[in-house]
């Protein structure tokens, strides 16, 4: 195999591989987002409305994904009644966000290389 051929081979796999872990964190700080702004909702039903709800009653009478209820009350319970805004959090996490999506492949990987 050529030398060109194959450093243009590993380049581009390695622009692919960046590409997804960077998709990957997009998926998960959009996740945490939506956990953190059903956080308050979900708290305020179990707490006021009905203590012992279950995870598909939460998740029909909310209206919010079964994944998100489960992320919510996979937290501990005095997490749940301390948190009572998380408007501060997730204005963090969408920052990060709007972070993640400006990430720019080529750019980093020729930064990379810069550094070498």
């Amino acid at each position: 195999v050529p030398l060109k051929n194959w450093i243009e081979y590993t380049y581009n796999n390695y622009i692919n591989l960046i590409t997804q872990v960077n998709q990957k964190r997009i998926g998960q700080v959009e996740f945490e987002i939506s956990v953190q702004e059903a956080l308050p909702v979900v708290v305020d039903y179990v707490l006021n409305k009905n203590p012992k709800a279950e995870n598909p009653e939460l998740s029909k009478n909310l209206g919010i994904p079964i994944g998100i209820i489960e992320a919510v009350m996979s937290k501990p319970i005095s997490h749940l009644r301390k948190t009572k805004d998380t408007t501060e959090r997730v204005k963090a996490l969408k920052k990060r966000l709007s972070e993640l999506k400006k990430f720019d492949p080529v750019k980093h990987t020729f930064e990379i290389i810069q550094e070498m």
